[in-house]
């Protein structure tokens, strides 16, 4: 019973424990090649250890035992010494500079083809004879041709592990954990193998324990100066560097994580953000609208949600955010994942670009494409109205004399001016040039549309300051009654446009 308990103690100990570390490294980062082959290695060690175990402990007979050690335990053993040799190619950068297909090969090639002639017959150990019967064995040419091929495996992890340089100390010092691991447990192997053909009993129970040091060299080289951060480490650098806002809220609306560009976007920091309500960071016109949003989002389910929302900051400053959000089952709580946008300056884009689409960019008037919306729509309602059309007089002279600003600054007066004498319902239109109409739903007569056109020339005779010059501006006007002078938008602005030009030409007449 007591050796039963030190041998449980001598290798069920270290499997347990090379399991764990197998696990540990693989969940440190599952999606790296290193981790996984470390991990993969740790675990076969683990299994050479409790086939160990068995062995020393269950007394199998003869044939099972031979069966356990060729099939199961020597391809385990050339396993782990092919990812050895993947491990080091890979820690020692040679993947970087030599071909993958040559480094592989290398690696699987001469101990896979080996594995596959293990099960020969007489290969790994041959049968003695004595008298006809059947005794002890010995080893076969097998068996040599696997220690050669170890002492191969192992003095070529060691050149590249003792030669290996690099600027980068982190990888440098875990390269070195890796070769001291590496040497302590071949100079474990070859002691024992030393001291085994004097002292077998009490050596054979401790051979395999030299594979430990490189085990732990491994875990310390990969845990202590790996620079692979974990999965938590990573999605946290993610979550910080993501330039969108992104709170994490729980059902009651209480905010339990935020990114930095959620704390920049509040205008706060972490502390003021974590444990208080979202509503709470608006400004308190917006609370309202906050808080029903988040009610509503709550009762979405696990359809995600958008939402664009003007607001006030704390401090006043207004914003327009657009809000995507979802639910999300945290450890059994449903949490609230809500990310903000700061669309202010592409709102304010938009809206540039929509009135710019129905504005004249150097009046600020109505454009043509607004004048002819305007124009079918009133003539839709079948009621009269009056249009008047109007023309800069000599505007080619003002800018040949004074310059094309100055032609400008005319165009610029007179909107002004047109635009002031338009009241509730009627709106002015530059259509291009020097070209100007002012719609006038509520006028029907065409003394009523004749006295208009008096009061913009009366408005228009103060002459217009430039620099420091005194400018006429001056306008001939042409009147269009619907549907009297046309029944159609093109009808009506042709006899309205017709009539300017015969008040042009009467006008200049009279000079």
């Amino acid at each position: 019973m007591l050796t039963l308990l030190i041998l449980t103690i001598l290798y069920g100990v270290p499997a347990f424990f090379l399991l764990y570390m197998a696990l540990e490294i693989h969940f440190k980062n599952r999606l790296n090649l290193l981790h996984r082959l470390s991990s993969a290695m740790l675990l076969l060690t683990s299994v050479w250890f409790s086939i160990e175990l068995w062995k020393n402990t269950s007394n199998p007979d003869a044939a099972l035992f031979k069966g356990v050690v060729l099939y199961i335990e020597y391809p385990i053993l050339c396993l782990s010494m092919m990812i050895g040799m993947h491990q080091v190619f890979l820690i020692t950068n040679k993947f970087e500079r030599y071909s993958k297909t040559l480094l592989m090969a290398v690696s699987y090639v001469p101990m896979g083809l080996f594995m596959l002639t293990i099960p020969l017959n007489g290969w790994m150990y041959q049968e003695l004879s004595v008298f006809g019967q059947t005794g002890s064995q010995q080893t076969g040419l097998g068996f040599s041709i696997f220690v050669v091929l170890n002492l191969a495996y192992y003095t070529v992890e060691i050149i590249m592990l003792a030669w290996f340089r690099s600027k980068n100390e982190t990888e440098f010092k875990k390269v070195r954990v890796w070769l001291k691991g590496l040497l302590l447990s071949i100079a474990w192997f070859i002691t024992v193998g030393i001291l085994e053909a004097k002292f077998y009993e009490y050596i054979r129970s401790i051979s395999p324990f030299g594979i430990l040091f490189l085990a732990l060299s491994i875990r310390i080289s990969i845990l202590k100066y790996s620079s692979f951060p974990t999965y938590e480490e990573r999605f946290l650098k993610l979550f910080q560097l993501i330039p969108d806002a992104i709170l994490l809220l729980n059902k009651k609306g209480i905010v339990t994580e935020a990114n930095t560009a959620a704390l920049n976007l509040l205008g706060a920091k972490n502390g003021e953000v974590r444990g208080q309500p979202l509503a709470s960071m608006f400004h308190p016109e917006d609370k309202e609208r906050i808080s029903d949003y988040l009610v509503q989002m709550a009762h979405n389910g696990n359809k995600p949600s958008f939402m664009e929302i003007r607001c006030k900051r704390l401090n006043g400053d207004s914003m327009v955010l657009a809000l995507n959000s979802d639910n999300l089952d945290v450890e059994y709580d449903l949490m609230q994942f809500l990310i903000i946008r700061d669309i202010t300056v592409a709102k304010q884009s938009e809206e540039r670009i929509s009135y710019l689409a129905y504005h004249d960019g150097l009046t600020g008037l109505l454009n043509r494409v607004s004048f002819q919306r305007d124009l079918e729509a009133l003539m839709d309602k079948k009621q009269q109205f009056a249009l008047l059309s109007l023309d800069l007089d000599d505007f080619k002279n003002i800018n040949d004399t004074y310059g094309h600003q100055a032609g400008d600054s005319a165009l610029q007066h007179m909107a002004k001016k047109i635009g002031e004498m338009a009241v509730i319902d009627e709106s002015a239109y530059r259509l291009g040039g020097d070209e100007f109409v002012l719609l006038l739903p509520g006028v029907a007569q065409l003394g009523e549309a004749e006295e208009r056109a008096a009061r913009i020339r009366e408005t228009l005779r103060t002459p217009m300051t430039y620099s420091h010059y005194e400018i006429e501006v001056r306008t001939s006007i042409g009147i269009g009654l619907y549907p009297n002078d046309g029944d159609t938008a093109e009808g009506l602005v042709r006899a309205t446009d017709h009539a300017m030009y015969r008040d042009k030409k009467s006008r200049k007449s009279l000079e």
